[in-house]
């Protein structure tokens, strides 16, 4: 009774998987495709696709089975989508000598690849058992079935707060006194620099330098006429002047050299003075 209903309420799903053949190996091409239906027949799970909705659907697809993938991902892909199911078992018949094989294979569409397989020796060639099929149509089922939601946890409430009735409460409660802020008073930036004592010792010293030259030059101008003279032995000059005048001569032409020097000097250091207070 119980096993009765579990197919009762399997049947009342939607099939979500085909079984087609994909390959065959010296095994005629209808030996091959009756026991592909066998296998989608004597299968015990209700959400296969009957051997003759899915041998329909393949003809509107002007396919007879999946032989033409040559086990292509995307090939069985396509097929699947196309007879609307979500798992495909891939059926390889094979003849050697005289043994016949099935190879089983499930097929995810989400995944595009093999999952599980099985592979099966027939004791009588052309035919395949149910009990056969019971292994395979077992893994078939465990795949099918969707994942479980992950286990949602119940945090528990927390515990309520114990609220002590003795508990003073205080009020009117003393801020801490407010201390004077004593404003910052920016740092000024010192007074521009006076380089008025500068320019004052430096035209000083420019004017020591030019009255210097003037002295130099009006000293070696007085001592011009005691160049001119004679040439007498051994190389001497004669100056044509008498003694006194020449002495005279020599003597503030010296005096105009001696103050053009110190004027020189003196406007030299002023000079560098205001230069180095600049």
């Amino acid at each position: 009774m119980l096993s009765a209903l579990v197919i009762l309420a399997l049947s009342a799903t939607e099939p979500t998987t085909a079984v087609v053949l994909a390959r065959r190996t010296a095994a005629p091409a209808g030996e091959a495709a009756s026991l592909t239906e066998k296998v989608a027949t004597r299968m015990n799970n209700a959400l296969v696709v009957p051997a003759a909705e899915t041998r329909k659907r393949l003809g509107a697809l002007g396919l007879k089975d999946a032989t033409t993938c040559n086990g292509g991902a995307d090939c069985l892909v396509e097929i699947a989508r196309q007879l609307k199911v979500e798992w495909l078992v891939l059926v390889s018949v094979s003849v050697i000598a005289k043994e016949e094989s099935l190879a089983l294979e499930i097929f995810s569409v989400a995944k595009a690849e093999v999952v599980d397989r099985e592979s099966l020796l027939l004791p009588r060639r052309g035919d395949v058992q149910a009990s056969q099929l019971e292994s395979f149509s077992k893994k078939l089922s465990e795949t099918q079935k969707p994942p479980e939601p992950p286990p949602v946890e119940v945090k528990p409430d927390p515990p309520p707060v114990e609220v002590k009735p003795d508990t003073p409460v205080v009020t009117n409660v003393v801020p801490p006194p407010v201390e004077p802020q004593i404003p910052v008073v920016p740092a000024q930036p010192p007074p521009p620099r006076s380089r008025a004592g500068s320019f004052l010792l430096g035209g000083v010293g420019i004017a020591a330098i030019g009255a210097g030259v003037g002295l130099l030059i009006n000293g070696l101008l007085m001592r011009a006429p005691l160049q001119v003279g004679t040439m007498g032995p051994g190389g001497l000059l004669y100056s044509e002047l008498r003694g006194t005048e020449a002495q005279r001569i020599n003597e503030a032409s010296t005096l105009q050299l001696g103050l053009a020097g110190g004027a020189g000097a003196v406007g030299l250091a002023l000079l560098t003075t205001a230069i180095i207070l600049w």
